[in-house]
C-alpha cells in the first residue's frame, strides 16, 4: 500500500511540475499546488490510510512542488548567470570593432544561447523603439537579478556617463567573471559530500515517519499527544537547527 502511495504522490508532482511549467499566474500555480495536494489527500484516504497520512501526503505534494519550482527558478538563473562573461565577451568584442552599444547588444543577442538571448532581444527592441539606453538596462536588471549582470549594467552605465574604453572594461570583466564561475564549480564540488549528507540526514526522519505511519496506522497520532509532543516538538527544531548549520558551513562566498 506505502508503494502506491508513494507512486501517487510522484505522478501527482510530476503533474503539478508540468502544470507550473506552463502556467505563468501565481494564482493558476496556487491553483495547481492546491489541487494536487487534495487529490493526493482524497487518494490516500480512498485507500484505506489514516487521516493523518493523508494530511502528510498533501503537506508533501506542496513541499514537492515548491521545491521543484524553486529548483528549476534556481537552474534557470544558473543559467543566466554563466552566462554572463559570454554576454560581457560578445560585447566587448562588438564595441570594439565599432558597433554602437544597440547593435553590441542585438549582435550579441544572436550568439548567446537562451535564456539570455531573449532577454538582450528585449533590451535592444527596447532602446530601438525610442526607450532610454539607461531604462532599457534598468529593466534588463530588474528582470534577470544576477550580481555578475549588475556590474555588467554598472560599467556601461558609468562609460555612458564619464566615458572610457567600455570594450576593454568589458573584456576584463569577462575573464574576471569566467575565473569566479570556475572557481565556484570547484568549491560546489568540494562542498557536494557535506550537502548530500545534509539532505540525507534530514530526510531519514520523514521517511521513517511515514513508513511506520503507514505500516502500523495510528502510531505517530500516539507519538503527537501527550509527554511525547514535547520530546516529537524538540527534536523537530534541532532538526532543523542543523540543516541550517550544515547549510552555513557549506556554502562558501566567493
Amino acid at each position: 500500500m506505502s508503494a502506491v502511495v508513494l507512486a501517487l504522490l510522484a505522478a501527482s508532482a510530476a503533474a503539478a511540475m508540468e502544470a507550473l511549467r506552463r502556467a505563468g499566474s501565481p494564482w493558476v500555480r496556487a491553483t495547481v499546488i492546491a489541487a494536487a495536494a487534495c487529490g493526493l489527500a482524497a487518494v490516500s484516504l480512498v485507500l484505506g490510510q489514516s487521516a493523518l497520512v493523508a494530511l502528510g501526503a498533501a503537506v508533501l505534494a506542496v513541499a514537492t512542488a515548491l521545491g521543484l519550482e524553486r529548483l528549476a527558478t534556481a537552474r534557470e538563473g544558473g543559467r543566466r548567470g554563466r552566462q554572463i562573461p559570454i554576454v560581457a565577451e560578445h560585447l566587448a568584442d562588438a564595441l570594439g570593432a565599432g558597433m554602437s552599444l544597440t547593435g553590441a547588444l542585438a549582435s550579441a543577442s544572436e550568439i548567446t544561447p537562451e535564456p539570455m538571448a531573449g532577454e538582450l532581444r528585449t533590451t535592444s527592441s527596447a532602446i530601438r523603439t525610442g526607450q532610454r539606453v539607461e531604462g532599457a538596462l534598468e529593466a534588463l536588471r530588474l528582470r534577470v537579478s544576477d550580481p555578475a549582470l549588475e556590474v555588467m549594467i554598472n560599467a556601461i552605465t558609468i562609460q555612458r556617463t564619464s566615458g572610457g574604453d567600455l570594450s576593454s572594461a568589458l573584456r576584463s570583466l569577462s575573464e574576471q567573471l569566467s575565473e569566479r564561475e570556475r572557481l565556484t564549480r570547484e568549491v560546489r564540488g568540494a562542498t557536494a559530500q557535506a550537502r548530500m549528507t545534509g539532505a540525507l540526514v534530514a530526510s531519514l526522519p520523514v521517511v521513517a515517519g511515514v513508513g511506520l505511519e503507514v505500516a502500523r496506522p495510528g502510531l505517530l497520532a500516539g507519538l503527537l499527544s501527550g509527554p511525547a509532543l514535547a520530546l516529537v516538538t524538540t527534536s523537530v527544531l534541532m532538526q532543523g537547527a542543523g540543516i541550517l548549520l550544515i547549510r552555513r558551513i557549506a556554502r562558501v562566498d566567493i
